[in-house]
């Protein structure tokens, strides 16, 4: 059996999308870089890097944050408040402290060119997205039973 796709920007997977208005239209669309990308994230990707400094190797520090949770990021790695961890330290402590403690144990799963952080449920069962000016979205089709 093939392995699923999903989406390489939320990590959504293909059953767990929303069906396109359009019925033609696919869940998922592989873009010119290769990635897979779910109707609403493919209308949020950019091409163009921001901020001074984004190259391989600090994308490769923040990647190794993958799978991490917003807990074990905020309060026990002692990462340097710098980029390239500058935006997902904030995330994270924005999602381990305060009205939103129990989101501690989400987990990192991607970061986005404008600076929104993707993090997933421990369960697997629900995602958010942390804006840079630390706004959460929850949105309710990205939870599953």
């Amino acid at each position: 059996m093939p392995e699923e796709k999903y989406c390489d920007i939320c990590a959504r997977f293909e059953h767990e999308l929303p069906d396109p208005a359009d019925a033609k239209k696919p869940k998922l669309t592989i873009d010119e870089d290769g990635l897979w990308l779910c109707n609403e994230c493919g209308g949020k990707v950019t091409t163009e890097p921001i901020g001074d400094g984004w190259d391989v190797a600090l994308d490769e520090k923040v990647a190794a944050l993958i799978g991490t949770s917003a807990a074990m990021i905020s309060r026990e790695l002692e990462l340097p408040d710098e980029p390239p961890y500058q935006i997902v330290l904030a995330a994270a402590a924005k999602l381990a402290f305060g009205d939103n403690a129990l989101m501690s144990s989400w987990l990192f799963v991607n970061q986005w060119l404008d600076g929104s952080t993707v993090w997933r449920a421990e369960d697997g069962r629900g995602l958010v997205i942390v804006e840079p000016n630390g706004s959460i979205q929850l949105n309710p089709d990205w939870f599953t039973d």
